[in-house]
């Protein structure tokens, strides 16, 4: 009993699972043809409506190809591919203005030509998807600014909107003609279906369903028919009405596929509708990559944003060899399939199904419908939009960028949808330059009292240095140096100038900038001029040899600027000319302490505890990776410390001068040495061998001379870092 109780569990969760599949395959068939429709009539409304019929035929054939193909190359195999409202509405606007410039009497041309136009575009929009997908250059199209995607997303949920008005009175619609719209006779041709359009879109603000938008729209569908019943009008008298989509000649749309449609056709009215072609191409890029990102989102998955756009490519070039509407994943329609367990491509075949049926057999089927229905889902789209970017992210811009947005769409409803484009993305370049031109680029700004050479001096030259630096300015720049940025530094400078009476030297470091242009290398020539007329010199360092000339071509024959290929040559340089006029003086402290230390280092009953240790140019003396168990100070000569690097030559990342200790840090912390250090002439120190030492009572302990001459050295570092940071406003 319990066997078969279980084997007729087992067949019922099949059927059922059978049933749920067949149901969720006619949703996904059903919506799929529902939006391809919808998308061709927005291309082929007002004047173009003659044409429906063979647009129909053609995209609805492309749709298909595109649907059944493009599921076998997304890097989530249940994604469907079919044609978008934003591209429809592109070629929407290219097609309208060459319908208007057209002979009235070669309709069969402009048919060709418009056809042709979608296929060509559908192909060309494939390759560059495959191309940016190929190349990995998918990250481009991030670089469109957010405000101007926001702007063009209202504009098109305009264009919509206005589409969907224009389907039910079978003319165009613009912002110039709305006053024959409020007329009562026109009003029920298009508020019914618009209202339920905004009623789609309004709850799905609320309601989370995927059954919503077919719901609403199979009860729109049985309205209707109920009140042409009640009203007692039949078809025909709908059909001359204009209520309804057809009709349409025969029973399909294979009829459409003539060789005229190739044949027929203007190549150079295309070719004049290249930027249409570029356009649509750039945003099927832009689709796949948001649409991409929102399915990762949707589906907690992580997708191959490369793959994808190769994905979209193919199946680009497969709905235009059937003449098909260019496009992208549709993420309801994927996530419909997923959620109803249509598993790896059946949602795509299953779409593809849906459009490949109703273009054989579905020409009578769609000239019953009503055109209103269309309508909505043509007025449920432009309302989202509209509301979606005028309201619900309004708080994700700034008041310029919500302005930003507002200028595209009133552009768009005014002037036109290109222009609206090429004004937006004007505007935020513009935006961009006002706003990047008061990006201080000045990295730090500080003096030689601070800001010194990777060269470890005696403290009583340090403390020279810390009494005199404030006569060398040091400004450590970054970014990018043109007209704005470039005026804001010589400002900064002219600024500094007038505060530092006693300013000697003014140094500008290059070595963080990522370029300069021409702009630019004038300000720096009018700083040039402006320092020789304060009597301060002004030295470069890290300046490229090619923006060197150029700047020399604007500085003039006068120019006594100093060129250097790094900040520390600079800085040492500087460190040179102070140190030349240092006065004799009494010791400080900390060369006491250092006299001391020597003359301990001389006494024989420590001489375990301090040794003289001498070497020759280029010898090493710790190695970077050693033990840490003695330090150094260096009597004469000079040292420097190195770093190997993985590739190229080791990195200097100190030199020392007599007086300087080496390696109390790393003892100190108990931890390996850091760097390789090495004379760089020949160079005398002593070796202290701190563990050794221990407390003798007397007043020149050995153990207390040490650590009170190394805390001094480190106190005096600590104190020039802190320095520093204030500069840097840390």
């Amino acid at each position: 009993m319990t066997t078969a109780a279980t084997g007729t569990d087992g067949t019922l969760d099949g059927a059922k699972s059978a049933l749920r599949g067949i149901w969720a395959a006619f949703l996904t068939a059903a919506l799929t043809v529902s939006f391809v429709i919808s998308f061709t009539t927005i291309i082929y409304g007002g004047s173009l409506a003659p044409l429906l019929e063979t647009g129909l035929g053609l995209s609805l054939l492309g749709a298909a190809l595109m649907c059944g193909v493009g599921g076998f190359f997304y890097s989530f195999r249940g994604t469907i591919c079919h044609p978008q409202d934003v591209t429809a509405i592109v070629l929407a606007v290219s097609a309208s203005a060459m319908a208007e410039a057209w002979p009235a009497d070669q309709g069969d041309s402009l048919m060709a030509t418009i056809a042709m136009l979608v296929a060509v575009t559908a192909a060309f929009s494939g390759l560059v998807a495959w191309g940016f997908g190929v190349l990995r250059l998918g990250f481009l199209a991030r670089f469109i600014p957010y405000p101007v995607i926001g702007g063009f997303l209202a504009a098109t949920g305009y264009l919509l909107l206005t589409g969907a008005i224009g389907l039910g009175l079978g003319t165009r619609i613009n912002v110039w003609n709305l006053a024959p719209l409020l007329e009562p006779a026109t009003l029920q041709l298009w508020l019914p279906w618009v209202l339920i359009g905004g009623g789609i879109a309004l709850a799905s603000r609320w309601i989370r369903s995927d059954l919503l938008l077919p719901l609403v729209l199979a009860l729109a569908l049985a309205g209707f028919y109920a009140i042409l019943f009640a009203s007692g009008m039949d078809l025909q008298q709908a059909e001359d009405a204009s209520l309804l989509l057809g009709p349409f000649d025969t029973g399909g749309f294979l009829q459409v596929l003539t060789p005229s449609l190739i044949f027929d056709a203007d190549p150079w009215a295309i070719l004049r509708a290249a930027p249409t072609i570029m356009v649509v191409a750039l945003l099927t890029v832009l689709g796949t990559l948001l649409n991409a990102t929102g399915l990762e989102l949707a589906l907690t998955r992580d997708l191959d944003l490369e793959k994808d756009l190769r994905a979209t490519g193919v199946a680009n070039i497969a709905g235009a060899l059937g003449g098909g509407m260019p496009g992208y994943q549709m993420i309801p329609h994927t996530l419909l399939g997923q959620r109803m367990g249509l598993r790896s491509v059946l949602p795509g075949l299953s779409a593809a199904a849906g459009c490949l049926l109703i273009f054989i057999y579905g020409a009578t089927l769609l000239s019953a419908l009503p055109a209103g229905l269309f309508v909505a889902v043509i007025a449920y789209l432009g309302l989202d939009l509209l509301i979606t970017w005028l309201w619900v992210r309004r708080r994700q811009f700034s008041l310029t960028d919500y302005l930003l947005v507002l200028l595209i769409l009133v552009v768009a409803a005014t002037v036109g949808f290109f222009e609206a484009l090429g004004i937006g993305i004007l505007a935020a370049a513009a935006l961009f330059i006002v706003s990047f031109a008061r990006v201080n680029v000045v990295r730090l700004s500080s003096t030689l009292a601070s800001r010194r050479s990777l060269v470890e001096r005696s403290n009583a030259e340090v403390n020279y240095l810390m009494q005199t630096g404030h006569q060398a300015a040091v400004f450590e720049l970054s970014g990018f140096l043109f007209f704005g940025t470039a005026n804001a530094l010589v400002e900064r400078v002219q600024a500094e100038l007038s505060q530092q009476g006693e300013l000697r030297f003014v140094v500008i470091d290059f070595a963080r900038v990522h370029g300069l242009d021409a702009s630019a290398a004038y300000s720096l020539g009018k700083l040039s001029r402006i320092c020789g007329a304060a009597g301060v010199r002004l030295i470069f360092s890290g300046l490229p040899r090619n923006q060197e000339a150029r700047y020399r071509e604007f500085a003039g024959s006068r120019d006594r600027a100093l060129f250097t290929d790094t900040l520390d040559d600079a800085l040492q340089s500087l460190e040179a000319e102070f140190l030349s006029t240092r006065p004799d003086s009494a010791p400080d402290t900390a060369s006491m302490l250092l006299n001391d230390l020597l003359a301990l280092s001389e006494r024989p009953q420590f001489a375990d505890k301090f040794k003289r240790v001498t070497l020759s140019t280029g010898e090493v003396l710790l190695n970077q990776g050693a033990e840490s168990r003695e330090m150094f100070v260096l009597l004469s000569g000079s040292m420097r410390a190195e770093v190997a690097r993985p590739a190229g030559d080791p990195l200097v990342v100190a030199r020392f001068m007599p007086g300087a200790p080496i390696g109390e840090i790393a003892f100190y912390g108990n931890t390996a040495r850091i760097a390789t250090v090495l004379a760089e002439e020949p160079s005398v120190l002593v070796k202290i061998d701190a563990e050794s030492l221990v407390r003798s009572g007397d007043d020149h302990d050995p153990a207390t001379v040490v650590h009170h001459y190394l805390a001094v050295n480190l106190a005096r570092r600590l104190m020039n870092t802190t320095r520093l940071m204030r500069d840097a406003d840390f």
